[in-house]
Order: structure tokens, then C-alpha cells, then sequence
């Protein structure tokens, strides 16, 4: 079960074992406020992905997706980001 999995934390994650990581900001304020970043490395190359979803009603779903954008990262914005 892969809870029991052995985890790997912090520093201890090194770059070429990153596969995905989402970051996610959400509020349930009038209106909402729904953010989703994702960065992921797929056949070696890493992405850099961001949504926002915007409505007057909560929560806030796919078909609320007002802006979305995907961009393959440089080695230097992959080094960047790792770093942060």
C-alpha cells in the first residue's frame, strides 16, 4: 500500500526523481478564488502547467477553468524551480 511506502522528504528530494507536483491555492470566499499549478516530467522533459477557475458559485469545477497554460520548461527554468 503505497502509504506505507517509505517517503522521501525535503532536501532529500533530488530532481531526477520528480515526476509530478501540484500546488494548489483555493478559497471558498464570494466570489472564489481557485489557483492549480503543476509540474511534471514527462519522457525526460518537465512542464510547467497553471489554471485558474473563476464563478460565483463554489466549488468551483473544470468547466470553471477561465485561463490554462502549459509550457515546457528550459534546464535553467527546470533548475530554478527545483530550487525553489
Amino acid at each position: 500500500m503505497f502509504w506505507k511506502q517509505e517517503k522521501t522528504v525535503g532536501k532529500q528530494v533530488t530532481q531526477e526523481r520528480i515526476q509530478q507536483f501540484y500546488w494548489t491555492y483555493s478559497t471558498s470566499t464570494n466570489p472564489p478564488v481557485f489557483q492549480r499549478y503543476r509540474i511534471s516530467v514527462e519522457d525526460g522533459i518537465p512542464y510547467f502547467y497553471h489554471e485558474t477557475r473563476e464563478g460565483d458559485h463554489w466549488p468551483l469545477t473544470e468547466a470553471d477553468v477561465t485561463v490554462s497554460g502549459v509550457k515546457e520548461l528550459t534546464p535553467e527554468e527546470w533548475a530554478y524551480l527545483y530550487e525553489l
